[in-house]
């Protein structure tokens, strides 16, 4: 693993947050002046709570910047070209407004 990256934990080390854990990515998208649409996570009826960007989030980009554990994945989204970050132990979701579907990409090198 490379030094240089910043490790996402499995789990929030906050017991009072779910998702404090993936705080850091959120931080990184808004520092890069992507606009966030909603303060927090959002739960819809299924229990997926989503994190939505007004813009397209860059894979490339979070890849080379964290290091994730098993349990959260970074997706590719078909339709508009951006990416998804998944935490599936948590049932976490960060991505561009408007998007659902997405397959997840090799990982880069």
């Amino acid at each position: 693993m490379d030094a240089s990256l910043i490790q996402i934990p499995e789990s929030s080390p906050d017991p009072g947050s779910v998702d404090a854990h993936l705080r850091p990515i959120i931080d990184f998208l808004i520092a890069r002046g992507n606009q966030p649409l909603s303060q927090g996570f959002n739960k819809d009826k299924w229990g997926l709570r989503s994190f939505s960007f007004k813009k397209p989030l860059p894979a490339e980009l979070i890849r080379r910047k964290f290091s994730f554990p098993e349990n959260i994945k970074v997706a590719e989204y078909n339709t508009y070209g951006g990416a998804v970050v998944v935490d599936m132990k948590h049932a976490l979701i960060i991505r561009q407004e408007g998007e659902s579907h997405f397959s997840e990409a090799a990982p880069t090198p």
